[in-house]
């Protein structure tokens, strides 16, 4: 990931700045930069997964034999039933 905006730089230094305050140590850039990533892709995934359970809440489903057969269909591996 590279930072792109200048809310993605205001975060990374906000993250950068809490750690260096809670731990007292000084860590290279690298460690935090790895620690802000994981923390960036954790809550991503938790965002996934609140749309996810939205989805079946709201009905927006199928069964997974269904979905695969149609992936399959669209791919040209399976010829598509009638």
């Amino acid at each position: 990931m590279v930072i792109r905006t200048k809310f993605e730089l205001d975060a990374f230094h906000e993250h950068a700045t809490r750690e260096l305050a809670g731990t007292g140590e000084i860590r290279d850039v690298e460690s935090l930069w790895q620690a802000w990533l994981q923390q960036q892709e954790r809550l991503a995934t938790i965002t996934d997964i609140k749309r996810g359970r939205a989805d079946v809440a709201a009905g927006r489903v199928q069964v997974l034999a269904t979905a695969d057969q149609e992936m399959l269909a669209v791919l040209g591996f399976i010829s598509k039933r009638s």
